[in-house]
């Protein structure tokens, strides 16, 4: 039951910051592979790893025992699926590491963290917080790398000319 918007305890805070900002960072790095001309079905498929990032950490700290055997069928599956279902031939040792390792694992931090901020507090509040400092941190983000690769300007353009045409769509995706 959503009790209100309200700052939580620092423990919910401290979750839904990293969330957050993995979960920017790991766009980020996703975005960063898609522009550097990487087949979007090859990424696609590497970025499933997450899931396995996911399933390790749940076998380390669940609070409930899990046998490796319980996990070791679907992991072995979704990896067979990953090099059989979009593969269109081995991926650079870059792609690898921006997405199997960089963006699936932070992808992972996020939902990981994103649960526990739930599980201390309500869901709406949960994602509400962990929005904010994901937008906050992207927004950074993006600002350092227009920054980095001389194009600032460029980017002001853009924001001055076009910001209304993605206001409308933004708005409703980040509310459903």
């Amino acid at each position: 039951r959503y009790g209100g918007f309200r700052l939580g305890t620092r423990r919910l805070q401290g979750n839904a910051l990293i969330a957050g900002v993995s979960g920017a960072v790991s766009t980020g790095l996703y975005l960063l592979a898609l522009q550097k001309g990487y087949d979007p079905a090859a990424l696609v498929a590497l970025g499933s790893v997450q899931i396995l990032w996911v399933m390790g950490y749940e076998y380390v700290k669940s609070k409930t025992p899990v046998r490796l055997s319980e996990i070791a069928l679907p992991a072995f599956l979704l990896l067979a699926g990953i090099l059989v279902g979009e593969w269109r031939g081995i991926p650079s040792l870059e792609v690898l590491l921006l997405i199997s390792i960089g963006s699936a694992f932070l992808g992972g931090v996020s939902e990981v963290h994103d649960k526990v901020t739930a599980e201390i507090s309500d869901a709406t509040l949960a994602t509400v917080w962990r929005f904010i400092y994901l937008g906050t941190s992207a927004t950074a983000l993006s600002v350092a790398f227009m920054v980095y690769t001389s194009k600032m300007s460029l980017y002001v353009d853009l924001l001055r000319a076009k910001w209304y045409i993605a206001l409308l769509p933004i708005m409703g995706l980040m509310t459903l």
